[in-house]
């Protein structure tokens, strides 16, 4: 995504006009598609590419998203990756610290680059030449429930990034490629987020944009940057460098579109766009999320109460407890002495709850079980005879 990590390997790339971009873009799409087969009621996406402005010329890259819950049994992500490369007459080096530049059989070495759900792949401009110069066609990892958000997310540039500068101004809210989610904290701790909406138009809606005119689509930068400032919450001060964390900054600076969003508005401030404009507060995002998903609540209270029994048990459950029961044993072994007292138990809630009833006990109570009754694995009896022999435990 944004056409360099196929140049961040050393590999001659490549721009394509709209002719040729179209031409490559049918050809790597008919492929792709081929691997996916309606077979029975599974419900699935065809791989989908993000739309672009209109009056885009020239393009570094393709972006398709790839829904791997629609491969068939026995086909993954590197099983199509292959497959689309042997079509061009290239192939991976398996060992890219060697210079070799074709591989045993004599296929010519192109390049793959992996960075998360984002697998790159130069496609040579001519078959079997990658010599001549590559295009970077990026491979997007996304599952059913989200491909639709995701495809959406990533359409017309940098959009649904600035969209989601907006929604993450008070770290309430996270709005990206996987759907809308609300943030639960206790104080400064993350106790974990909610799902909103997996539905991009509500989730327009939500954020105080107009989908009518979304779906529309746009014809260039212009048009884009207007549509992202639209909402009557909108301000520019929220996208400087001083209201981002570091990693965010890093990755801003990173995007064109990003820096070419900055520069507007600092035209557009002057000539007293955004004046009269409201600001995103803690209170505008919590009565929206009530407005909108009257379920949230609910959610976030069993969340609040999932953590608060976490937090229970680690007052009566921990290695420094265990420690003090002349446990001879620390680190990663320790560790995973722990992990083996809660196999006694059916299911972690189980544990749980025998941990809370009995609490300043419960410590003590699991050692003389894990002596009566321990572990039946190889590697259990050994690690435990250890311990056992450290604590003077009966062997």
């Amino acid at each position: 995504m944004g056409g360099n990590a196929i140049a961040n390997q050393g590999f001659p790339v490549t721009r394509l006009n709209r002719e040729d971009y179209n031409r490559l873009k049918d050809e790597v799409m008919n492929i792709l598609s081929s691997y996916y087969h309606y077979i029975g009621v599974k419900q699935f996406f065809l791989p989908e590419i993000p739309k672009s402005y209109e009056n885009k010329d020239t393009f570094g890259d393709i972006d398709i998203l790839m829904d791997l819950d629609g491969l068939p049994d026995g086909i993954d992500k590197d099983s199509v990756i292959r497959g689309l490369m042997k079509h061009y007459d290239v192939c991976e080096n398996p060992d890219i610290n060697k210079k070799d530049t074709q591989s045993a059989n004599g296929i010519p070495y192109s390049v793959v680059h992996r960075n998360g759900s984002v697998v790159s792949v130069g496609i040579p401009v001519i078959k079997g030449q990658p010599e001549n110069g590559l295009f970077q066609v990026d491979l997007i990892s996304s599952h059913t429930p989200y491909f639709k958000y995701n495809v959406n997310y990533f359409s017309w540039n940098d959009l649904g990034n600035l969209m989601g500068v907006i929604a993450s101004k008070t770290n309430q809210l996270k709005h990206g490629h996987d759907g809308l989610h609300a943030m639960v904290r206790d104080g400064d701790h993350l106790l974990g987020t909610v799902e909103l909406t997996t539905d991009f138009t509500k989730g327009l809606e939500f954020l105080g944009y107009d989908p009518k005119r979304y779906y529309e689509g746009f014809e260039d930068l212009e048009a884009i940057y207007t549509y992202a400032s639209s909402p009557k919450w909108f301000d520019p001060e929220y996208f400087l460098d001083v209201n981002r964390s570091h990693t965010q900054r890093i990755r801003d600076r990173k995007r064109s579109t990003y820096s070419g969003f900055l520069k507007w508005c600092e035209v557009k401030k002057l000539e007293g766009y955004f004046n009269g404009k409201e600001r995103v507060t803690d209170d505008l995002w919590k009565n929206r999320v009530n407005q909108f998903f009257p379920e949230f609540k609910e959610k976030e209270e069993a969340l609040r109460v999932h953590f608060a029994k976490k937090k229970a048990v680690r007052q009566y459950f921990n290695g420094g407890l265990i420690i003090e029961q002349k446990v001879g044993i620390q680190g990663p072994e320790l560790g995973k002495f722990m992990e083996r007292l809660k196999t006694h138990f059916k299911d972690n809630d189980a544990f749980e709850d025998f941990i809370l009833a009995n609490k300043d006990n419960a410590v003590s109570l699991l050692l003389k079980m894990e002596n009566d009754n321990p572990t039946n694995t190889e590697s259990s009896a050994n690690s435990l005879n250890q311990t056992k022999k450290k604590t003077g435990l009966k062997p």
